[in-house]
């Protein structure tokens, strides 16, 4: 009689064993690209969802990783623990947000390719509620939970109430961009800001062309956001100091209004600019929706524009024909390479526990072209 019963191996554990000696043999080189599913399920005889289980198995031991569309690789130092996964969670902003896509421009980088293997997750909302965003988020935080990153960076949190939300996740995160309101205390929190406002490239431009006025148009909540408020004020006092006038037109509605009124307060502010008799050298719109429609608008108002001797300087790429009388201001390459790295340091030393509460602002150069 035996002295002890040997409990049968489980098809899902003999997968795991199998791929993790052929990783750790070298048999299957770092970065080789493993069989599929649907291959495996074959190969053992099993069904795709056990070998999905050994997959998941495989990844939390940091020995596979996942590309989206492309499929599972064995992990560039399989021995070693690294940071490898990590989830990018955009919430309640457009991807056509001017800087989602230059966040997503920096993670989706093949320099960022060669380490780090980004998740994008977005999260659109119907209503900018409270109660309503919360409750999206605290769903979204759930369905999440159940998945394995190594860190995230999420993007959109406004308020209280969702930054604690996020920090639900079983895995570290890092915020990226300011808080509406300034941060918060007594909650332990990873934030990267940006120390340098988008609208500066319209100051830096004045420096460049010697121009005197400019006219800010930027969309906004109702009262100002307190940090934006402080960044404008600051703005101005610079801009003042070398003698250039800045008139700032905020611009209030929601993302979520209709085409009808998101039109009438367009054509509201741009009447308020005409009737107001300032004459402009430089015109930054920032943050605005639809901003075609208002580069159009306003070149067909009766803004007394000198001719010749005005530009319309614009947050990100808008137009694919690049007019030539328009300044597009983004990162660049030289930024998007900085912050790229800036960003990924910060993600390793966070997914190391080597990050604590951190309130970091990161001055990026931005360049017009």
């Amino acid at each position: 009689m035996a002295s002890a019963i040997e409990r049968p191996v489980s098809r899902t554990a003999e997968i795991v064993q199998y791929l993790e000696g052929e990783i750790l043999s070298g048999r299957l080189s770092p970065m080789a690209k493993i069989k599929g599913t649907r291959e495996l399920a074959e190969q053992f005889h099993v069904s795709q969802p056990l070998v999905l289980q050994a997959l998941r198995e495989l990844e939390k031991r940091r020995l596979i990783y996942r590309r989206e569309r492309r499929g599972v690789f064995v992990s560039a130092t399989a021995s070693e623990p690294e940071v490898r996964e990590v989830l990018y969670l955009i919430f309640a902003l457009s991807p056509r947000n001017v800087f989602v896509r230059e966040v997503i421009d920096v993670a989706f980088s093949p320099e960022a390719a060669e380490t780090v293997n980004f998740q994008l997750r977005t999260v659109h909302i119907r209503s900018d509620a409270p109660s309503y965003r919360t409750r999206i988020l605290r769903d979204e935080v759930a369905r999440l939970a159940t998945r394995h990153h190594d860190a995230a960076v999420v993007l959109g949190i406004e308020r209280r109430e969702e930054v604690e939300a996020v920090l639900g996740l079983p895995f570290p995160v890092l915020f990226a961009g300011d808080f509406p309101n300034g941060d918060y205390p007594g909650l332990h929190y990873n934030r990267l800001g940006f120390s340098r406002p988008y609208f500066h490239p319209a100051l830096d431009r004045a420096r460049e062309t010697g121009g005197k006025k400019i006219a800010l148009l930027f969309r906004s909540q109702q009262p100002v956001e307190r940090n934006l408020k402080e960044a404008l004020q600051e703005f101005v006092r610079e801009a003042e100091a070398e003698g250039i006038e800045c008139r700032l037109y905020p611009v209030v509605v929601s993302s979520l209004a209709p085409a009808e009124e998101q039109d009438a307060v367009r054509h509201a502010v741009i009447a308020e600019l005409e009737r107001s008799g300032f004459r402009p050298n430089i015109i930054h719109q920032l943050w605005l929706l639809n901003p075609n429609r208002w580069i159009d608008d306003i070149r067909a108002s009766a803004i007394p524009l000198e001719a010749g001797k005005h530009e319309i300087v614009v947050d990100g790429t808008v137009r694919l024909d690049r007019d030539p009388a328009i300044r597009y201001a983004s990162l660049g390459a030289e930024g998007r390479d900085e912050m790229n790295r800036f960003q990924l340091d910060l993600i390793r030393r966070l997914a190391d526990d080597k990050l604590n509460d951190y309130r970091g602002n990161y001055a990026y150069p931005v360049q017009l072209t």
